[in-house]
């Protein structure tokens, strides 16, 4: 192999593990989402009973929000991020880059 087909190798096993960085990220983020939407829930149910009532229970439930919409733009941003790097990829081997 010459070293443009080093080089063309080299670039496409980088880009190839930066998509798999990121898909990997993603895929994190959703399995913290999905465990705290549980733990949210079961503390929701919780805070339904005398133990929780009133404006506590409110402000609490307004910060539960907040925290479960920023996880998901966050994983959103994520899978943006994991399908252009497949795309940049994508597009570098099509064009002999990779």
């Amino acid at each position: 192999m010459d070293d443009d087909g080093i080089r063309m190798c080299s670039a496409e096993e980088s880009l190839e593990e930066s998509v798999a960085v990121l898909e990997l990220r993603s895929l994190r983020l959703e399995s913290v989402m999905f465990d705290l939407e549980v733990w949210m829930t079961t503390l929701g149910d919780a805070r339904a009973g005398a133990r929780w009532s009133g404006p506590a229970a409110t402000v609490f439930g307004w910060s539960a929000d907040e925290l479960a919409q920023h996880l998901r733009a966050a994983a959103a941003a994520l899978d943006v991020g994991a399908g252009i790097a497949r795309g940049a990829a994508t597009s570098a081997v099509a064009d002999g880059r990779g």
